[in-house]
């Protein structure tokens, strides 16, 4: 019965009836431009560009690196002379550094540059200086580091040492000291001190 089931209207089994076309251009499915630019409006996206909000307050800076505080020491002016007769160091620089954090570290360097009275490089037999530098903090007095150099014409003795005094303010001296000179006896003049103190954050 389905089968032989015709349209009412028009008597065919496929409906051919006017009144279910398009009104305007005669196809069941309508093909008339206004409608068709109507359909393709309402597939159109539309993206609002919303504007940006105030800028937030800026943070506080952070910490420049593990390095935190570099100085420069006060030299003795003028520079001491280093007499073999002199059992006493001589005061080459002091340097003074506040550390806020107990668990920071001073870096200190110290480059010496010196000659003795007489160039003995020539000589028969050869004839030096020994002499003995060393790094003091002054509160608790401790000997931070030191060392010794021969010295036969002109000399520069640099090197570098750590400290863990903790919080507080410290200061430190760079000394100098002829501790032996071969006969005869000569002096050794200072002509140029660096003496720094660094404070080191832990990593």
């Amino acid at each position: 019965m389905g089968k032989d089931k015709k349209c009412p209207d028009c008597g065919h089994k496929q409906c051919k009836c006017n009144h279910k076309k398009c009104k305007d251009c005669g196809h069941k499915k309508c093909q008339c431009e206004s409608k068709q630019e109507q359909k393709v409006e309402q597939n159109i996206e539309v993206y609002v560009k919303v504007p940006a909000g105030p800028q937030g307050a800026q943070g506080p800076t952070g910490e420049n690196g593990l390095s935190n505080q570099f100085v420069v020491g006060l030299n003795t002016t003028p520079f001491p002379t280093l007499v073999s007769l002199n059992p006493l160091p001589e005061v080459l620089s002091t340097v003074t550094i506040t550390i806020d954090d107990p668990g920071d570290t001073v870096r200190l360097m110290a480059s010496i540059q010196s000659i003795t009275s007489a160039s003995s490089v020539n000589s028969s037999p050869l004839r030096a200086n020994v002499i003995a530098y060393r790094i003091r903090r002054t509160a608790p007095n401790l000997i931070i580091r030191s060392v010794q150099d021969t010295d036969f014409d002109s000399l520069t003795t640099a090197f570098t040492t750590l400290d863990n005094p903790g919080s507080g303010t410290f200061t430190y001296v760079l000394e100098g000291l002829l501790i032996n000179s071969t006969i005869p006896v000569q002096n050794e003049f200072i002509i140029s001190v660096v003496f720094t103190a660094e404070e080191i954050e832990p990593n």
